[in-house]
């Protein structure tokens, strides 16, 4: 996965998900996301997750472990595949992936898309399941983040998965995506995007600066995240986000002032009967009027 610098830093209708996948994402997660060489310095290193933590855990006894073998290894790659999305790197501190970056993945699905670029990608979960889906495809990835470690990992992830080649990762600022010389505009057919979900004081902050940025909207805002994916989409592609039910009319009102006009909307519940916690919504750069509310997702 190639890292782009220069700029500023710092700050088809998709799949049901079934029954095993959603177990998966369960397993997979615990919390949830938020990549980067400076002046030609190497990448801070990514240490994965203690193998005790259910969110990221070791390849089953007896499969090859990419992380120790040659990039490209066939036998590494497939076993990581497999085991995707267990098994990723993640800095030793810092915010962990959850169960909604992989519904964000399978609510957007790749129809129609050569170019995705992943806003505030993390350790690359989002933007590395979409690419799992095809992976042996023509569709590119580009991931952005502020924070070097998450980069740096994103980075790893997408050697460990065999995904290098068709990967890079952008240090880079939402607020400050324009003239940054590695981010053309209207360059990608689809934007992916897990922002910061909480307000300043809404809840408790995190002593730790990398998983405090990814939980709320100290640096960047939805809006940010919005205007960002609309100068890198082209006329009429997708943006899809994740973010709070509870915020969904502020979603809304961020998407439809960055000329993304909201087209498809999934309200996710832990359980029937229960409120919706999260949202997924799609939007289209410059769309008409007009907008799908599907069946709720329900994770048990």
């Amino acid at each position: 996965m190639a890292v782009a610098t220069g700029g500023p830093g710092a700050s088809g209708a998709p799949e049901e998900p079934g029954a095993a996948q959603r177990q998966n994402a369960a397993d997979a997660a615990q919390d949830a996301p938020g990549g980067a060489q400076t002046s030609g310095q190497p990448l801070p290193s990514c240490t994965p997750r203690a193998a005790g933590n259910p969110a990221i855990q070791p390849l089953p006894q007896g499969t090859a472990d990419a992380s120790h073998s040659t990039p490209g290894d066939p036998q590494a790659v497939a076993a990581a595949r497999a085991f995707f999305p267990r098994g990723l790197a993640q800095p030793a501190r810092g915010f962990r992936f959850s169960v909604d970056a992989l519904l964000l993945a399978d609510f957007a699905g790749l129809r129609g898309v050569s170019r995705v670029a992943d806003l505030g990608c993390g350790c690359g979960v989002v933007g590395l399941a979409l690419l799992l889906r095809a992976p042996d495809g023509p569709v590119a990835l580009t991931g952005l983040d502020n924070n070097p470690g998450m980069l740096a990992c994103a980075s790893e992830n997408a050697a460990r998965l065999g995904l290098g080649p068709r990967c890079r990762a952008v240090l880079a600022d939402v607020a400050a995506v324009r003239g940054h010389p590695a981010l053309a505009p209207e360059s990608v057919d689809l934007v992916v995007c897990n922002p910061p979900y909480r307000q300043p004081g809404t809840g408790r902050r995190c002593p730790d600066p990398g998983r405090d940025a990814a939980r709320f909207e100290a640096g960047a805002t939805t809006a940010d995240f919005a205007r960002a994916a609309a100068y890198l989409l082209k006329n009429r592609r997708r943006a899809c986000f994740i973010g709070l039910a509870e915020r969904l009319d502020a979603l809304l009102a961020d998407l439809a002032g960055a000329r993304l006009a909201p087209k498809r909307l999934r309200l996710v519940h832990p359980r029937p009967g229960a409120p919706a916690r999260l949202v997924l919504a799609e939007a289209m750069k410059n769309g008409g009027p007009g907008l799908a509310v599907e069946p709720p997702l329900f994770l048990e």
